[in-house]
């Protein structure tokens, strides 16, 4: 796959290889997804080099939120893992509600899949009506993130809440809150209980960041240019694939597509049909704040099957690799 970084500089990822060495692959950011597909089976020596499921706690503890904006606002709080939500009971007439209380999400994945995961906290004000909610504002984050911090935790500190559909106005408020990430066999320090007031906390000097991230963060938009691929692999395993041989047919090749995921937000290029060298010339874009707190892009290569969609293969963009920090 031919891919422009944001320099214009091309990369190209190395071609499929039956006899590729999987040491380097990882190196490269390469993963050939352990699933049964259309595509060949998977040998021994690559499952046992695969990466390792694990099990993983991801807890965060909603204390409080200040400086909502909105007027006579019933305030909730949304916490989204994934395809997981939980919400905090709802405040009524407040800008400035109080919670404390604890939210827990367990995982058993690899860690290189985990730690991609992105945190989402967003505020709502909830209506007369339950269904009937607006959104105040959002704040995202990845796994790999908080797991980075000492004791692999964010203590008591303000997420700023943006909008993304309203980009101009500046934060929409804050939310005080813990968010911790414990892999199984992992020893955590205990945590005191949080105060109920926090009349004088400063805000701005205890912001849900991490070290030496700036406060202000502008919005930026994220291009990724997907042009092709080459020799992907064909349908020569499996059922489908012994039943195309009875019929005569030597190779029947998959139908690809590539999807692109970041900080939460996914985007795909259209499905070329029956090839293993498609071609896409396609861009796909995402608006986030810069610098983010998703460290990288996954690109992925999928066969649109008709049994299920399933990953051909995996490569990790890290934008703190291909990002320039001295360029406006």
């Amino acid at each position: 796959m031919k891919i422009d970084n944001e320099d214009g500089d091309e990369d190209y990822d190395d071609d499929y290889d039956d006899d590729f060495d999987f040491a380097d692959l990882e190196i490269a950011g390469m993963t050939f997804t352990p699933i049964l597909s259309r595509c060949r089976a998977l040998s021994k020596h690559e499952l046992a080099a695969a990466p390792k499921v694990k099990t993983f706690q991801v807890n965060v503890n909603v204390i409080e939120a200040q400086k909502l904006v909105g007027v006579n606002i019933n305030p909730a709080v949304y916490i989204t893992v994934e395809d997981e939500k939980k919400h905090t009971a709802t405040q009524k007439s407040t800008n400035c509600p109080f919670y404390n209380e604890n939210f827990m999400f367990e995982f058993q994945e690899t860690q290189d899949v985990l730690f991609d995961k992105v945190i989402e906290i967003s505020v709502f004000h909830k209506k007369t009506l339950a269904f009937l909610m607006t959104r105040i504002g959002t704040f995202k984050i990845d796994i790999s993130t908080v797991y980075q911090q000492p004791d692999h935790r964010f203590y008591q500190k303000w997420a700023p809440l943006t909008d993304p559909k309203d980009t101009r106005s500046g934060i929409k408020g804050y939310v005080k809150c813990t968010l911790s990430v414990i892999m199984k066999g992992d020893s955590m320090a205990l945590a005191s209980l949080p105060s109920v007031s926090s009349q004088n906390d400063d805000i701005e000097k205890n912001l849900l960041l991490p070290k030496r991230m700036p406060a202000e963060r502008p919005w930026a938009k994220f291009l990724i240019k997907i042009y092709r691929a080459d020799d992907l692999p064909s349908m020569n395993a499996g059922f489908l694939g012994s039943f195309s041989k009875m019929m005569g047919e030597k190779k029947v090749f998959i139908d690809p597509y590539v999807q692109v995921t970041f900080a939460g937000q996914q985007g795909e290029t259209s499905v070329e049909s029956n090839t293993n060298a498609p071609e896409w010339n396609e861009q796909i874009s995402f608006i986030e704040q810069f610098p983010p707190l998703a460290r990288r892009i996954k690109v992925q290569i999928l066969d649109d099957s008709n049994i299920g969609d399933v990953a051909v293969a995996t490569h990790f963009l890290d934008l703190q690799q291909i990002s320039n920090p001295n360029r406006n």
